[in-house]
């Protein structure tokens, strides 16, 4: 279904767009800061690594940053293709000849959960503050209902791993569901390790999610420039975190059409050429190839 829905979306976009101008303006990218760009996206693999590291140090997982950082790398190269994405990679990677599956089972989703709450925020909050723009406004008002409701799941499903007295409210319930309780206990033991953590441990792991935030924008920042968009970091932040968290639902390969034409029709919105936002979309899509590419490498040396 991934695979049809990805020909489909590429098929539309296809017939729909003018590929010349996107030649054309892939030709005026500036290669200098497309290059400290992507930089930038090997920076938020660094921080991502060691926000791993940070939550399981004191686990029964053994792993060093630098093994870390490897299996993120090489996990983007599976997450390419896989129907899991790089997390089911890392996964397998990460605990393969070691305890703790469950423990970071639990970390992957705690980690995904705190990026995309951030993700919700930088989405929402410059959106307010567009009042001249009439097609802006419009926009805003069709997708704020979606944007608020999905920021409530997110935070009713933080609120188990920080909130004790959340799940000891479910203990009734999980001794009736049956066969499955031995998998929620176990899944719940999980979840107090993280709400066991300490305040230093909480905001030094807050830290570091917004650092993570911070390169994924500025690494769009410096593609939006590389291709001489006229638009300010604000446009950049919100639009950025909403293609993310987009590219997050997994009905295609590696957001493949969905950031393309979500880049797209953003734009129409500033009154710029859809055909930019394929462009700034393909050249998002080239710094994952690349960082998949050495992942792939890194994986080929180990074999």
């Amino acid at each position: 279904m991934r695979l049809v829905i990805s020909l489909l979306i590429v098929y539309y976009l296809a017939i729909k767009v003018d590929w010349r101008s996107v030649l054309l303006a892939l030709e005026g990218t500036d290669i200098f800061l497309y290059v400290a760009s992507f930089l930038l996206a090997f920076v938020a693999n660094l921080v991502l690594a060691f926000r791993y590291f940070l939550l399981i140090r004191n686990s029964s997982i053994k792993r060093s940053f630098k093994s870390l950082l490897k299996i993120n790398l090489v996990a983007r190269f599976y997450g390419l293709l896989m129907p899991l994405g790089a997390e089911a990679a890392k996964w397998y990677k990460v605990t393969r000849n070691q305890n703790g599956k469950a423990l970071f089972g639990g970390t992957i989703v705690f980690e995904r959960l705190t990026f995309f709450l951030l993700l919700h925020v930088v989405s929402v909050i410059p959106l307010l503050f567009y009042s001249s723009n009439s097609e802006i406004v419009v926009f805003r008002a069709h997708i704020m209902p979606t944007l608020l409701l999905s920021w409530i799941i997110v935070c009713l499903c933080l609120a188990f791993f920080v909130f004790p007295l959340l799940r000891r409210s479910l203990e009734p319930a999980i001794f009736r569901a049956g066969p499955a309780s031995r998998f929620i206990k176990s899944f719940l033991a999980v979840l107090e390790s993280f709400s066991s953590k300490t305040v230093d441990f909480h905001i030094y792991f807050f830290g570091l999610s917004v650092m993570l935030l911070a390169s994924h924008i500025g690494r769009l920042y410096l593609l939006f420039k590389a291709a001489s968009l006229p638009v300010v970091f604000m446009d950049v932040a919100w639009m950025g975190s909403l293609v993310l968290l987009l590219q997050a639902i997994p009905i295609t390969f590696a957001g493949i059409g969905i950031r393309e034409g979500a880049y797209a029709y953003l734009f129409t919105l500033f009154k710029l050429p859809p055909e930019k936002g394929v462009l700034i979309g393909v050249l998002s899509f080239s710094h994952l190839l690349l960082v998949s590419l050495l992942g792939g490498i890194l994986e080929l040396s180990d074999r």
